[in-house]
């Protein structure tokens, strides 16, 4: 029952703040500059819920730089705007200043990248920090590779990170 633990009042408040905002959010389709047609309506609202679904995912599923998990972010469902409709967008949370190691198969992928973002304006990060593509990745004759993501320089495959360093993505397009 609500009051018999003492922070009820502050998470009821919390909620009720999030729920006003998320109402108040819904005038983005109504601006003026937003098309008129009733598919647009309905669009723009479903573009809404799934940018709030992606919002709730970097701040409350995969948010933990000291044991990020590379989870799924764009895909030709959840867009952001400028990402590639033909790439698979996994990434997570990372500190600047740990260290990290990636390892998997490269795979038939047409095109592969992995880029550290740092921290910015947008939940997805701000300016990149520094990247390894395609055939800049060194990978072994069985397709494996290891990819090491620190502010202190490693052999091989290593991407540097600052102390603003956020977030690690990969970008992986599908063959044709």
């Amino acid at each position: 029952m609500f009051g018999d633990n003492h922070n009820d009042a502050q998470l009821k408040d919390s909620w009720d703040n999030f729920c006003d905002q998320l109402k108040k959010s819904g005038d983005l389709v109504f601006r003026d500059t937003t098309p008129t047609h009733d598919i647009d309506r309905a669009k723009g609202f479903r573009l809404l819920a799934r940018n709030i679904s992606l919002a709730l995912q970097f701040h409350l599923e995969n948010n933990d730089p000291d044991f990020p998990e590379l989870l799924h972010y764009f895909d030709p469902i959840r867009k952001q705007g400028g990402d590639n409709t033909d790439a698979l967008y996994v990434g997570a949370p990372i500190n600047g200043e740990h260290t990290y190691k990636i390892s998997g198969q490269r795979g038939s992928a047409r095109y592969f990248a992995v880029t550290v973002l740092e921290d910015g304006a947008t939940p997805w990060g701000g300016g990149v920090v520094g990247s390894l593509i395609d055939r800049d990745i060194a990978v072994k004759g069985d397709g494996s590779f290891e990819i090491v993501v620190s502010p202190q320089e490693h052999s091989g495959n290593w991407i540097k990170t600052t102390p603003g360093s956020c977030l690690l993505y990969t970008s992986p397009s599908p063959r044709d």
